[in-house]
């Protein structure tokens, strides 16, 4: 989380007769990023304005004649005292690390315009369509865009709040496409920056204004091409030979193949969206339905986007493996269907393997609950040396098997899960792993182990207690005589 001596970030929201202000509201003040303040611009509404009323002492409320969304941003701009701005439509959504993600892009860039990428929800919340702003491969691509349609989210925008001193502000002649305009006028001085995480959610419903008001968006568009064709179409010459403008991770080698087992799971969206979100972009997200009957629809949005594989129910050792056979990746990575990768999982955990010439490592998670909220500080054991790691293993498993990260040559040396074990398959695995090869702790937590009432461990807990005693008793003979390997070794050293 950012301190609150970071710069601060308004967010305006505009407020018109929508139903859905209080979820937006919530979305900003459930940031992790501290230093923010929420002005709600109530645009002469007559109808939800008791929706605003509970968080009145958390918020910047202004009350103003109707005008129209231009306008209220520009009442909200003109009494915000932030660095940064942020504009968030009175319907939609911000993922809880939007601001904190994007103010980091900002200030390690240096940069004055960002904007993101974003996902389409219904009005029960439920994604409709993922990750769906377009991508421009050269900055020439990105302004030919501007003659065609408008290739920005302004709900996904960040922007220095010294750029409307350049360039004034909102243009309150353009009912519907004020935002068009702005990014029009904002080409001609500013370069935008693209961070290709998904952050914010837009709502598609009947009264949204892109619905109600098409006839008045088609005038306004045509009007705006006809005024800015000449500035663009010089822009357009001029970066001609221009290749890459949005900012785009570097591109990596090596492969990384994530795995998702699913099995009636409610939470298997939010586990592949951040498969999905990863900083590390040579990723295959392959989730494999273990025979479900619940719950499919919550894929339905991702399906071209991920490798989606159906099988008879097996368990989640079958389905694990199912994924291993059809993944092309040089690493494996394995998470399940109600967990949470942190958005630099892959990517930092790539660069630890690679600086330790390691073959497997894992980390410490972060315990969350159904709401994904922490519920506890990092969660894992680091041992002191290799002796010490074997004891602790042949206690018990002290090892997520969500953090693990593994080259996937590993599993023809030691097979893959053992489809025998329902419940401590991951164990099993470790056990026969470790006398071939060391597993390196990267202290860092990026997975969110979620604790609920359905999660295996509750639920089987007397099944699972058995099969570790089975396990345990199987590899013992063999831990034994790598501890007494580990302590001779470690006496001969001193």
């Amino acid at each position: 989380m950012i301190n609150t001596n970071s710069p601060k970030v308004s967010v305006i929201i505009p407020f018109y007769n929508c139903k859905y202000v209080h979820l937006a509201i919530e979305s900003v003040l459930n940031q992790t990023y501290s230093n923010v303040e929420l002005i709600v611009v109530n645009d002469g509404s007559t109808s939800y304005t008791e929706l605003i009323w509970p968080y009145l002492d958390e918020i910047h409320y202004i009350e103003k004649e109707n005008g129209g969304t231009a306008s209220a941003l520009n009442v909200g701009i003109e009494n915000a005292t932030g660095k940064y701005f942020c504009w968030l439509s009175a319907d939609d959504l911000y993922d809880y690390k939007k601001i904190e993600l994007q103010v980091q892009q900002m200030l390690e860039k240096d940069i004055s315009i960002s904007f993101t990428n974003f996902n389409t929800i219904d009005t029960s919340n439920t994604i409709i369509g993922a990750n769906i702003a377009p991508e421009f491969a050269t900055k020439l691509d990105f302004y030919k865009e501007f003659m065609k349609s408008c290739p920005i989210n302004g709900c996904t925008i960040m922007i220095k709040m010294d750029v409307f001193k350049k360039v004034g502000l909102f243009n309150e002649r353009y009912q519907y496409t004020h935002d068009y305009e702005f990014w029009m006028r904002l080409t001609e001085f500013f370069e935008f920056h693209y961070l290709n995480i998904t952050l914010v959610s837009t709502r598609i419903h009947d009264g949204m204004g892109s619905i109600t008001h098409s006839t008045e968006i088609l005038q306004e568009v045509a009007e705006l091409r006809k005024e800015y064709a000449p500035i663009l179409n010089s822009i357009i010459e001029a970066e001609g030979n221009f290749h890459s403008m949005l900012s785009q991770a570097e591109s990596y080698i090596e492969k990384v193949s994530i795995i998702i087992p699913f099995y009636n799971c409610s939470y298997i969206d939010q586990a592949i969206q951040s498969a999905l979100n990863q900083t590390y972009k040579n990723v295959e997200v392959i989730v494999v339905n273990d025979g479900s009957t619940l719950y499919e629809e919550k894929i339905t949005p991702y399906l071209n986007k991920i490798k989606y594989i159906i099988k008879e129910n097996g368990g989640t050792a079958s389905a694990l493996n199912t994924g291993i056979r059809n993944a092309t990746g040089e690493y494996f990575s394995w998470l399940s269907s109600d967990d949470i990768y942190a958005l630099n999982k892959v990517e930092d955990q790539v660069k630890f393997m690679k600086s330790m010439n390691a073959s497997v490592s894992y980390t410490p998670a972060i315990h969350i609950n159904s709401e994904s909220q922490p519920i506890s500080e990092s969660v894992g054991v680091k041992y002191s040396d290799r002796l010490h790691f074997i004891r602790g293993l042949k206690k018990g498993c002290t090892i997520n098997g969500c953090t693990v990260m593994m080259k996937m040559n590993i599993f023809s040396e030691v097979g893959m899960f053992d489809e025998s074990l329902p419940y401590v398959h991951d164990y099993d695995l470790w056990l026969r792993i470790t006398p071939k090869y060391e597993f390196y702790y990267l202290d860092e937590p990026l997975v969110l182990y979620r604790i609920h009432d359905e999660m295996g461990t509750k639920m089987f807990m007397d099944k699972i207690i058995k099969e570790v005693k089975y396990v345990k008793e199987k590899h013992i003979p063999i831990l034994d005589q790598l501890i007494f390997k580990e302590e001779n070794e470690n006496k001969n050293r001193k």
